[in-house]
């Protein structure tokens, strides 16, 4: 569990989960995107790595915090989205 100071609680899998928001500041701070990658083996035992596109940062509020708190939950649902396609190789 990623909890005050370093982490913001958001959804993961309808369930509150505690997250690390560095990358959600750095990205809004920079301007630059997220570009998602994971890697998964295949029945042949081959490892694939896969990008997604780029996720730019979004500004919805004044407030920063809201902000770090949207685009997290963005990239919370992107990793769901992965561990859908590859549930048995999830930790």
């Amino acid at each position: 569990y990623m909890g005050n100071p370093h982490g913001i609680e958001i959804s993961f899998f309808g369930l509150p989960a505690g997250t690390a928001s560095g990358l959600a500041g750095f990205s809004m701070k920079t301007q630059l995107p997220v570009i998602p990658m994971y890697n998964f083996r295949r029945d042949d035992g081959k490892v694939y790595v896969r990008s997604l596109s780029p996720i730019y940062p979004e500004t919805i509020s004044d407030n920063f915090d809201e902000n770090i708190r949207y685009n997290t939950q963005k990239y919370n649902d992107i990793i769901e989205e992965i561990v859908k396609k590859h549930p048995d190789q999830w930790m």
